[in-house]
Parts: C-alpha cells; structure tokens; sequence
C-alpha cells in the first residue's frame, strides 16, 4: 500500500495490523493460547493412560508407584498452567475471565497448588533417581530397601510436603 505525499515523495505506509504490537499479540496468542492448551490436553490425555496402565495388578511395583505419583502431580501442573497461562491468552473466548472475572480469585488459589506440584515433582524424581542408584549399585541391598511401601511413603512425603 502506498501513499503519495504532497512533494510527489512515495512513502510505504503499514495497514493497521501490521504493527510490532499487533505481531505480539498474534505470536502470545499462538504460543499461550492456542499451542499450550495443545500441550495440556495432549499431556492430560497422556498421564491418564500412563494411570491407567500402571494401576494393573501386574504392574505393582516400586517404580511404578514413583511413575503414577508423577503423572498425578504433573496433571496438576497442566491444569494449572491451563488456568493461569492458556486460558488468559485466549481473549475472544475468555476475556470476561481476566478482565473483571474471577481470574484474580483464581490465581490466588491455584498460583501456589501449581508450585507445590511442580515442587513435588522434583522431590518425586530424585526419590526415583535414588531407588534406582539403590538398584542399580546395591541389587542384593534393593530387595529389601527399594519395596513399595517405601516408595508410596516417600511419594505421600513429597506430595505433601
């Protein structure tokens, strides 16, 4: 598009959604909005087989529990961040949401239950990395340390921190 000045001078001159704001706005849309709902779902999805298979009989064992604490606890840190970073950048869905709804209410509650999981899933990893260290240095030792009672205390201590 192109204007003509009044000294016969051509200037290009930008629509209006071309500016660097209007870029901004369509790649926070993009990347928060669209993509990590995206990854929340597919991640939830995810997590509920990885449960639903570890939950069989035949698959009682002490990693199996670290593994389940670990999908429960990261299902807690995607619906949380669905809540606190994808929703909010979906204006035309939600803007009543953010703006003058109970997003603030919401934060409030969840903010601090999205850290204490993304926290128990740490603590939940170096648990699992120790029992296998256990089991991998110590096999005869592992037997008796590395049972599932023990991991589900451990799982129950992380999560409740």
């Amino acid at each position: 598009m192109e204007a003509v000045d009044g000294d016969n001078t051509s200037t290009t001159v930008r629509p209006a959604n071309d500016t660097p704001t209007a870029h901004l706005a369509t790649f926070i849309y993009i990347t928060d909005g669209v993509l990590t709902n995206v990854l929340v779902v597919g991640g939830l999805l995810a997590n509920a087989l990885t449960l639903a298979v570890l939950s069989r009989p035949s698959m009682h064992s002490s990693t199996n529990s670290y593994l389940s604490a670990l999908a429960i606890c990261d299902s807690v840190v995607l619906a949380c961040s669905a809540l606190l970073i994808g929703l909010p950048a979906l204006p035309h869905l939600v803007g009543h949401y953010v703006h003058g709804g109970p997003f603030a209410y919401v934060v409030s509650y969840v903010y601090p239950l999205a850290l204490a999981a993304q926290t128990a899933t740490v603590w939940l990893t170096v648990s699992f990395s120790v029992e296998r260290f256990i089991g991998v240095q110590y096999p005869l030792r592992a037997v008796g340390v590395c049972t599932v009672q023990r991991a589900r205390s451990v799982a129950d201590t992380s999560v409740c921190q």
